[in-house]
């Protein structure tokens, strides 16, 4: 396990600072002929206030699969074990030459002040599946005007994002947009049977969008359930349960089930 004072990631919280740092829980640059195989871990119990960006994982190449037999754990809702950033946060980001599946993993109890956060943030060249993982309690308290979301799919890859179950994401403060999932990735990266429940917005800014579904391209967006949209607060964003856009664009959108929204 990495993370805590103790075994297991248990005890007070690894104090992660300083000036012009960076924080990984794992680094990663691999090869690309045979997947590494990344299994049965914990990061959890972080409180990092490094200037720089915070990882659980960064692969910044190479092939994997992350949680493919034994699922892995990124914080935790139990109070105070989570993973805690002063600046943006990843639990795992995706990036240059990386391909590989990310399934079945648990992601819960990731909080930042003052950058964005991610879930799940894939903006590599190569092929990535992400399936049937779970993200609970993700929430951005702000005081510089950022993003969240649950899993963000860019890059060059097709990344396909699939029966996740992302619940309870929520922004304070001075944020920009909220996303249950993003997908600007290119066509064939599919967005399908994924649940998405309780997006709240209570922030400062009313000219922001929350998305239960944010998707570009010509890709499929089917069989997704998203309920209980919500702002609160006298500043109102836009709330929207699936938005399908691009130039030239030729989405399918089909079978997917919204409700709460309000």
């Amino acid at each position: 396990a990495i993370g805590g004072s103790a075994a297991g990631a248990t005890g007070t919280a690894l104090a992660a600072s300083g000036t012009g740092a960076t924080f990984y829980g794992m680094y990663l640059s691999l090869g690309t002929s045979t997947p590494t195989s990344i299994q049965g871990n914990t990061v959890a119990n972080i409180a990092s206030t490094v200037s720089g960006t915070t990882y659980a994982i960064d692969l910044v190449a190479g092939a994997v699969n992350i949680g493919t037999t034994t699922a892995n754990t990124f914080g935790s809702t139990s109070s105070g074990t989570g993973i805690s950033a002063t600046n943006t946060l990843y639990g795992i980001h995706l990036e240059g030459a990386s391909s590989g599946t990310v399934q079945g993993n648990t992601f819960a109890g990731l909080s930042t002040t003052n950058g964005a956060l991610f879930g799940v943030y894939s903006n590599g060249s190569g092929a990535i599946t992400i399936s049937g993982n779970t993200l609970d309690n993700l929430s951005g308290s702000q005081t510089t005007a950022a993003a969240l979301a649950g899993i963000n799919a860019t890059g060059s890859g097709v990344v396909v994002v699939s029966n996740n179950t992302l619940s309870n994401l929520s922004q304070t403060g001075l944020t920009s947009n909220l996303y249950g999932i993003q997908n600007n990735a290119v066509a064939g990266s599919n967005v399908t049977g994924n649940t998405i429940s309780n997006l709240t917005y209570s922030g400062t800014t009313a000219t922001n969008t929350g998305y239960g579904i944010f998707a570009s391209g010509s890709n499929t967006i089917s069989n997704n359930t998203i309920t209980n949209l919500t702002v609160t607060g006298a500043n109102k964003m836009n709330l929207r349960g699936i938005y399908v856009g691009g130039t030239g664009a030729a989405a399918v959108v089909e079978n997917n089930t919204v409700t709460g929204v309000l």
